[in-house]
């Protein structure tokens, strides 16, 4: 990759590649905390019912 390539790039892409790196992390955050909570709640209930 030379320096003009680098320089394109980063003007137009690294922002908004930036950005969908930071949705889809949250993204993902946001889903394996509800899917923590929800299979939280699911082995609580179970647990529940077993004793």
């Amino acid at each position: 990759m030379t320096q003009q390539e680098t320089k394109r790039a980063g003007t137009t892409t690294s922002k908004r590649s930036r950005w969908l790196w930071f949705v889809g992390l949250w993204l993902a955050g946001t889903v394996a905390l509800l899917l923590a909570a929800y299979l939280l709640r699911g082995i609580m209930s179970a647990v529940g019912m077993t004793s």
